[in-house]
């Protein structure tokens, strides 16, 4: 606890975070694997194809939206958070001076920050959609990470979509230079401490694994 409010105390001393964030709601419908996801003109903007697992019950992500058949369109947050290039610049700084130990440890506080940014913009997303659950109703530890609540949230790169590719599709609706984010060639988002996701509203929407 002491080393952690020491360090804690350096970042706030040197400033070494500069959170942004973006996020937004879109229509979309979902046809088969697949989610198109619809732009302000009602043209499509990009569409995402989600895997299916292979044994009972064969779930998908896209099962959790309104297919095509219906008349209305269904919506989807999509959520991008940095803490920008100071932590980067930080990190190898410390690493060029030997400072392992140090490395090691604010290489973790920096990581839990940006995770902490990515679960305060998911609450206002649920909270915006009106899907927030009462959370008087539990101890807020348990709430939140035995994951009590509707709307839950999905990022690229993790078992019921592993597929990065999907952080360039991301990045082509959500105005990511505003905040200083880019997408590598393999479809990493830069700088470091920078996490994405989508969020889908149906109560019904589980984390689940392909296999």
């Amino acid at each position: 606890k002491k080393e952690f409010e020491q360090y804690k105390r350096l970042i706030i001393k040197k400033e070494l975070i500069e959170p942004k964030v973006a996020y937004g709601y879109f229509k979309c419908k979902s046809f088969g694997n697949f989610v198109k996801v619809y732009g302000n003109k009602e043209d499509v903007k990009i569409v995402m194809e989600f895997p299916r697992q292979q044994k009972e019950p064969y779930l998908s992500i896209a099962d959790y939206f309104l297919s095509e058949e219906d008349k209305s369109c269904d919506i989807i947050a999509f959520q991008v958070v940095t803490l920008g290039e100071k932590p980067v610049e930080y990190m190898k700084s410390i690493f060029s001076k030997d400072k392992y130990k140090e490395y090691y440890m604010m290489h973790g506080l920096f990581a839990e920050l940006a995770e902490a940014l990515a679960e305060m913009v998911h609450k206002i997303i649920r909270v915006e959609l009106n899907i927030e659950n009462k959370e008087t109703k539990y101890n807020y530890a348990d709430y939140l990470f035995n994951m009590k609540y509707r709307g839950k949230r999905y990022s690229f790169g993790y078992p019921s979509c592993p597929d990065l590719r999907g952080n360039q599709l991301i990045g082509k609706i959500l105005p990511l230079e505003k905040i200083g984010v880019s997408i590598t060639e393999d479809f990493q988002m830069i700088p470091e401490y920078t996490t994405s996701a989508f969020i889908v509203h149906n109560e019904s929407a589980k984390y689940f694994t392909l296999k």
